[in-house]
C-alpha cells in the first residue's frame, strides 16, 4: 500500500447555497468531523481571516453532525457573504480556524475593517506569537495547547491532545512525565476515549495536579515538547496570559 501524508493544518472548503443563508448555519464536512472532531468539541470555536479579526462562533452538534451557528450570521453580514461565494477554513489549532472567502469572481474578497464581532486582542495575540515562535524553534516534536474552562474544572478534568500528534508520536499511551523548567515533574496517566465515535486522546490522572500546582489560568498557553519517545517524557513551557482574574 502507498504511504501518504497528512497535513498538520488540516482545510475543508463550502459552497454557500440558499438554505445556507436562510438557515443561518454552516454545516462542517461529515468527514471533517470524523477525522478531526477533536478540535470541535469545544462549546465556540475562532474564525479568524487575513485582515487580522477574529470572530467567535458558536458550534452546535447533533449525532454525529456539527455546525457553526452562533454569531455566524454576524460573521456573513460582515463580510456579505453571498449565493455562490466559496469559502476555504483551515484549522491552526486551539480551536481557531483561517477563514479564506472567494466572491463569484473565483478572487479573494477585499476584508472591511472595522468592529463587527471582532475579538482581537494585543495580548493575546503576543503571547500566541511567543508560544508560536517558541514551538517554531525547537528541534523536538511538540504541541500546543491554550487553556480552556473544560481543562481547568476543580472536578475531573482533562487535557486533549492533538491526534495528528499522538497518532504520530505516542503508540498505545498509558503513562506520561511531563517537567517543567524549574525541574519538577509530574506523572500523568493518559486514554483514550471515541465521543461522537471520533477517537481522542486525553492526558487524565494526574494532569488537574498538573495544572494547579503550575497555576495555570483560563488563556495560558503550554508547549509540550517530547524529549523521549521510550518512556514518553515531555518538557512544558508555559506562556502567562495577562489576565489572572
Amino acid at each position: 500500500m502507498a504511504s501518504s501524508f497528512e497535513s498538520a493544518t488540516p482545510h475543508f472548503f463550502k459552497v454557500i447555497l440558499p438554505q445556507t443563508l436562510i438557515q443561518s448555519k454552516l454545516a462542517i464536512p461529515h468527514k471533517f468531523v470524523r477525522k478531526h472532531g477533536e478540535a470541535l468539541e469545544t462549546e465556540e470555536v475562532r474564525l479568524k481571516v487575513a485582515s487580522g479579526a477574529e470572530w467567535k462562533v458558536g458550534l452546535t452538534k447533533n449525532d454525529e453532525k456539527i455546525w457553526f451557528e452562533k454569531g455566524w450570521e454576524e460573521f456573513v453580514k460582515f463580510y456579505s457573504v453571498e449565493i455562490g461565494h466559496f469559502l476555504t477554513f483551515r484549522y491552526e489549532g486551539n480551536s481557531c480556524f483561517h477563514v479564506v472567502i472567494f466572491d463569484k469572481t473565483a478572487s479573494e474578497i477585499e476584508y472591511p475593517l472595522g468592529c463587527g464581532g471582532k475579538v482581537k486582542k494585543r495580548e493575546r495575540f503576543s503571547i500566541t506569537e511567543e508560544a508560536t515562535k517558541f514551538q517554531s524553534l525547537t528541534m523536538n516534536p511538540s504541541f500546543m495547547v491554550t487553556m480552556g474552562a473544560s481543562y481547568l474544572h476543580t472536578g475531573k478534568s482533562y487535557l486533549s491532545i492533538p491526534l495528528w500528534f499522538a497518532n504520530a508520536h505516542m503508540e498505545s499511551p498509558k503513562e506520561m512525565n511531563v517537567e517543567v523548567s524549574d525541574g519538577r515533574v509530574w506523572k500523568i496517566l493518559c486514554g483514550e476515549r471515541w465521543p461522537l465515535g471520533v477517537k481522542r486522546v486525553e492526558m487524565r490522572g494526574g494532569w488537574r495536579d498538573f495544572a494547579r500546582d503550575n497555576g495555570l489560568k483560563k488563556g495560558d498557553i503550554c508547549v509540550f515538547e517530547l524529549m523521549e519517545t521510550s518512556e514518553l517524557s515531555f518538557k512544558a513551557t508555559i506562556f502567562r496570559s495577562g489576565c489572572r482574574g
